[in-house]
């Protein structure tokens, strides 16, 4: 009721991904002319750390320790191998978590919450970025993971399909079907795949999701309110 409100009486109303704007043209009543595109943003930085520099038996994976996050099947995906993990990440999950990594013998490092000037140049020592998230808006840190040149690997899901072309610009998987660690694996054997997904992915970024896209949409919309 409060967002039919909104679109309703508002001037613009922004959305952060395109699952999201088909979702509300298509379950609520306004003006289809208001709803604007606005994704997150971030600032890549002017140059990233080679893979070859990376660590190459360790992936990474930022978020909250809560079910969404879905981090018991990612400690469980890679039980009882040589891949390590750290995590960057509080919340309500934190020792059940510990203590399935301990029971399915993962070497899995807990980093807690870090500064976000830290974490940003944490990216650039990890390869392989995953994340096996039930559901996302527009994930901030898939985008900052792929600014970094991280190869991210997520699960096959709306609004992440929005941002990554498996192969391409980072890997998509299916949860149901496909094995994770078999697929960690082979990425890490292949070098040069590696390199040019993480070209492609700081390329896209740079391109779709900096900041200064997204001031430039901004302005041009708070002109055309104005106008109007």
């Amino acid at each position: 009721l409060l967002t039919q409100f909104s679109l309703t009486f508002t001037n613009l109303y922004s959305v952060t991904s395109n699952t999201d704007k088909k979702f509300i043209n298509k379950f609520y009543l306004f003006n289809q002319n208001k709803l604007s595109l606005r994704p997150n943003w971030v600032i890549p930085p002017s140059h990233n750390t080679p893979l070859e520099k990376r660590k190459n038996d360790t992936v990474f994976s930022v978020g909250r320790l809560e079910i969404q996050k879905n981090y018991t099947n990612l400690i469980k995906s890679l039980s009882g191998s040589e891949i390590k993990l750290d995590i960057v990440g509080k919340g309500s999950q934190e020792n059940e978590l510990k203590k399935l990594a301990e029971i399915n013998n993962i070497n899995c490092n807990f980093l807690g919450s870090v500064d976000f000037n830290k974490l940003f140049n944490l990216y650039n020592n990890y390869k392989i970025f995953v994340t096996t998230t039930l559901y996302e808006g527009n994930p901030k840190t898939i985008l900052e993971a792929m600014a970094n040149g991280c190869i991210v690997v997520a699960p096959n899901i709306p609004n992440i399909n929005e941002i990554i072309e498996s192969s391409v610009n980072g890997i998509t998987f299916d949860p149901k079907k496909e094995n994770l660690l078999d697929l960690v694996r082979d990425l890490l054997k292949s070098e040069d795949a590696l390199n040019s997904i993480s070209n492609n992915a700081y390329n896209y970024i740079k391109e779709n999701y900096s900041l200064t896209k997204y001031v430039k949409d901004e302005f041009l919309a708070y002109k055309t309110l104005i106008k109007s």
